[in-house]
């Protein structure tokens, strides 16, 4: 997230909401399929010239 400039708030609509952002975030909490997923399209859409897939969460 720190590469990007991402804040937690900006994840919110991937995970529900921020608190879930947080325990990702520290480790507290596993990233399923779905987040992966929409992880990967989150960055895919807001930074050209990435291609991450979901392989890359996991």
């Amino acid at each position: 997230m720190h590469e990007f400039d991402v804040e937690p708030n900006s994840l919110a609509g991937v995970f529900g909401n921020v608190e879930i952002v947080r325990e990702v975030v520290n480790g507290q909490r596993k990233i399923n399929q779905s987040q992966a997923e929409s992880l990967a399209k989150f960055f895919n859409d807001h930074y050209s010239g990435l291609y991450i897939t979901a392989f890359d969460f996991i």
